[in-house]
């Protein structure tokens, strides 16, 4: 696969909206109203790792906990990824990655309230795309539309979205987008619009499971490039055919 430089992007995220026969999770603001309020809230986590039943491994499509590999563990509370056995630390937008559609409609007033739960890292969310007309202290660049938001702080973010189509939001400090902190956030129109129920959100993301923020570091010091090793959809994939569950489309 083509290689990037590690002062480039290690994770590039593509938004493809499709129409099919399923709704998708997340926040849909009412059409008919004017100011809606929804909250992201922002957490470390792993990739493998069940909760409860702690460290896993994939068997032919099935997730197993390492220390008791003859039973089967649900993949609903758990981020895959391409699914090698090592873990990975990430951060997530309500403990999902990607992070949770928000919907809304052209002209509307919403506010997000990120919470940071992180424990020693500041956090802004970019609104890729929105021009941000009259809300220029919204659009979440740190040190330069507003000082980043510290650890156990919140941050409100209030903006009216003028144009209708597909865009995301997505951390805009150091390399936490690459580590799982990004979500479609999309604008339909109010008159022609397929309906939100027969609309479902695909998520292309390029991953390598070998970098995390010390390896990405070191990698950075050694002035070494990486390369793209599995392809995500919605945050689910693969590693050399190991038969990680996928994501499902009904």
């Amino acid at each position: 696969m083509k290689e990037w430089t590690l002062l480039g992007i290690l994770v590039r995220v593509v938004l493809i909206l499709l129409t099919m026969q399923s709704s998708s999770d997340g926040f849909v603001c009412e059409k008919d109203a004017v100011h809606c309020h929804t909250s992201l809230k922002i957490d470390n986590a792993f990739t493998m790792i069940d909760p409860i039943n702690g460290p896993l491994f994939v068997d032919e499509g099935t997730l197993r906990p390492i220390l008791q590999p003859d039973k089967e563990v649900s993949i609903e509370n758990v981020i895959t990824a391409d699914g090698w056995n090592t873990t990975l630390p990430l951060l997530t937008a309500n403990k999902s990655m990607p992070g949770p559609p928000i919907f809304l409609y052209q002209n509307q007033t919403i506010t997000i309230i990120v919470q940071n739960n992180l424990i020693n890292e500041a956090v802004t969310i970019h609104w890729h795309g929105i021009d941000q007309l009259g809300w220029p202290a919204m659009d979440g660049v740190a040190f330069v539309t507003q000082c980043p938001i510290l650890p156990g702080q919140f941050f409100n973010y209030t903006f009216q979205p003028r144009f209708s189509g597909t865009y995301w939001y997505h951390s805009h400090v150091g390399n936490q987008r690459d580590m799982g902190l990004y979500g479609a956030f999309i604008v339909l129109k109010r008159k022609g619009e397929v309906p939100i129920k027969n609309q479902h959100i695909i998520h292309l993301q390029e991953w390598n499971h070998k970098f995390g923020p010390i390896t990405l570091l070191k990698a950075n010091l050694n002035n070494t490039s990486s390369s793209s090793e599995s392809i995500l959809i919605n945050g689910k994939g693969e590693f050399e055919n190991n038969e990680a569950p996928h994501e499902v489309f009904q």
